[in-house]
């Protein structure tokens, strides 16, 4: 049986459960801390994750989760773009680098869903 905090609705149970899925697929991010975090158990987790095949990470996603060490910070020092790349061609093997890692941050700063000044950023919106 599924556990989700008593006062959602539907729509927002199918988005919390969404939300887990992308979270659980993070690499790093075990199922049990997907679980935890989003407050699903794990008969419903697993049957998302078979039946949500379209959920792969996004590139803004993996970004995301190494400003905010997987969603633990809500802000933080402005990244080194370098280090991301190299994170980033680490787990998805794909060809990152400094600037591309760049341009993803500054299109989630002109999404919202970042807000960055020349000291940090800040998650605005959450994620994921």
């Amino acid at each position: 049986m599924t556990v989700y905090p008593p006062d959602l609705t539907v729509d927002q149970r199918d988005d919390t459960l969404r939300r887990a899925v992308r979270f659980a697929r993070i690499p790093g991010v075990t199922r049990a801390a997907a679980r935890a975090r989003f407050g699903v158990s794990a008969r419903a987790l697993t049957a998302a994750l078979r039946e949500l095949t379209d959920s792969r990470p996004t590139t803004a996603d993996l970004v995301l989760a190494a400003l905010t060490r997987n969603g633990e910070l809500l802000d933080g020092p402005l990244p080194d773009f370098d280090g991301v790349a190299a994170w980033l061609r680490y787990v998805d093997k794909d060809d990152s680098t400094g600037e591309s890692v760049r341009a993803v941050f500054e299109g989630l700063v002109a999404d919202g869903v970042l807000i960055a000044s020349p000291d940090g950023w800040w998650l605005n919106k959450p994620w994921p």
